[in-house]
């Protein structure tokens, strides 16, 4: 018996543009199942200049147009999949729901917002984001949504510190599971640079608050500071190359594919931190990325207690002294260290990648 077909429902996949962590998040695991055999396509709403189809890493990618639901429901229906994967919670959860009732249907929650992730990221989005916010929110949450998640024959989380806030959100009757996202770990040793160097990596967008990595610099000389990334506002990404691109200490390198550019890997490689400046995260990509090459964490954010155990908590926006506690006597090496253990326990491609194998196999089998 064949590996079972297995369809992704995603608000974005890493790729035609848009480039986030939940897009990440999707291809890892779809691009993990197909190297173990499974047959799998994903289904995302469409992009500027994106085609209906494409191949991506072996993975077929369909789009659609969001405004025409009737199309959807039949491409859903059309793909005929055992499994259909949502990778958090969004229309297309419902319309899959609705296209294949028969078929086994699975949900993992990455970053829900409820009503105050909303507040405080509406405080930083842009006039045009403000006047999409209807549409931006009702895209990943409203009744039909909630509906079609508790009626999943599986809800698991990415990070172990959003379960609670999942179950009262969707009000689910028993607890959701973990279900990691892979990250392939190199093997090391990693070669780290000789100069201290750390690095950005995320959105240049105003909730991510890159200013504030970037007015570091002149207070640490000595320091490397690399800048990985692009804002989805191009007149904002310009005041930050304007302002702070001339200080000697920063390389603002902008967008590297992970999948396809060497120096995705490079960089953090020989980079000692990850300094993340957001207000509000879930667990993203970049801090399991970063322990996978063993760079401590510093950050605002504590998802699944990364920056408690694994650099340095700037609650309070401390962010200077938490990069000074880091650089002392190379406490950075032993946090990096305990990052690379943890995530190669729990996260590693084949660790995780095994887990939704048995998730498959019990919701196939009726569990």
């Amino acid at each position: 018996m064949g590996k079972s077909k297995v369809c992704f429902v995603a608000g974005e996949f890493f790729a035609f543009g848009r480039y986030g962590g939940f897009g990440t998040m999707a291809r890892n695991v779809a691009l993990g199942l197909v190297r173990r055999g499974y047959q799998v396509t994903a289904v995302i709403p469409r992009k500027t200049d994106q085609p209906e189809q494409a191949v991506v890493d072996g993975i077929r990618v369909y789009s659609y147009d969001p405004k025409r639901l009737g199309p959807v429901c039949r491409l859903l229906r059309e793909i005929n999949a055992d499994i259909y994967h949502t990778m958090e919670p969004n229309w297309g959860t419902y319309l899959a729901r609705k296209a294949r009732p028969e078929r086994k249907h699975v949900v993992t929650c990455i970053d829900p917002r409820n009503a105050y992730d909303w507040f405080v990221e509406f405080g930083h989005f842009s006039l045009k984001r403000k006047l999409m916010f209807p549409l931006i929110c009702g895209f990943e949450r409203n009744p039909l949504i909630s509906w079609a998640v508790r009626q999943a024959d599986y809800v698991g989380c990415q990070t172990r510190f959003i379960i609670p806030k999942v179950q009262r959100m969707y009000r689910l009757a028993t607890s959701p599971t973990h279900l990691p996202n892979p990250i392939d770990v190199p093997a090391g040793p990693f070669q780290k640079s000789q100069k201290p160097t750390v690095f950005f990596l995320a959105r240049w967008d105003a909730r991510k608050r890159p200013e504030k990595f970037l007015q570091l610099a002149p207070q640490f000389p000595e320091v490397e500071f690399i800048m990985l990334g692009k804002s989805r506002n191009t007149a904002y990404d310009d005041a930050l190359k304007e302002r702070y691109g001339a200080l000697p200490n920063i390389d603002m390198v902008g967008f590297v594919d992970q999948y396809n550019d060497p120096r995705f890997s490079q960089i953090l490689e020989r980079s000692w931190i990850l300094i993340n400046t957001a207000s509000r995260e879930g667990l993203p990509a970049s801090f399991q990325e970063a322990a996978a090459r063993q760079c401590a964490i510093l950050a605002h954010v504590n998802p699944d207690d990364y920056a408690a155990e694994f650099g340095y908590w700037a609650r309070h926006d401390d962010f200077e002294e938490g990069l000074r506690t880091l650089l002392f006597n190379g406490a950075w090496r032993e946090k990096g260290r305990a990052a690379y253990q943890y995530v190669s326990k729990t996260n590693a491609t084949n660790v995780a990648l095994d887990r939704h194998e048995t998730v498959y196999a019990k919701v196939l089998n009726g569990a």
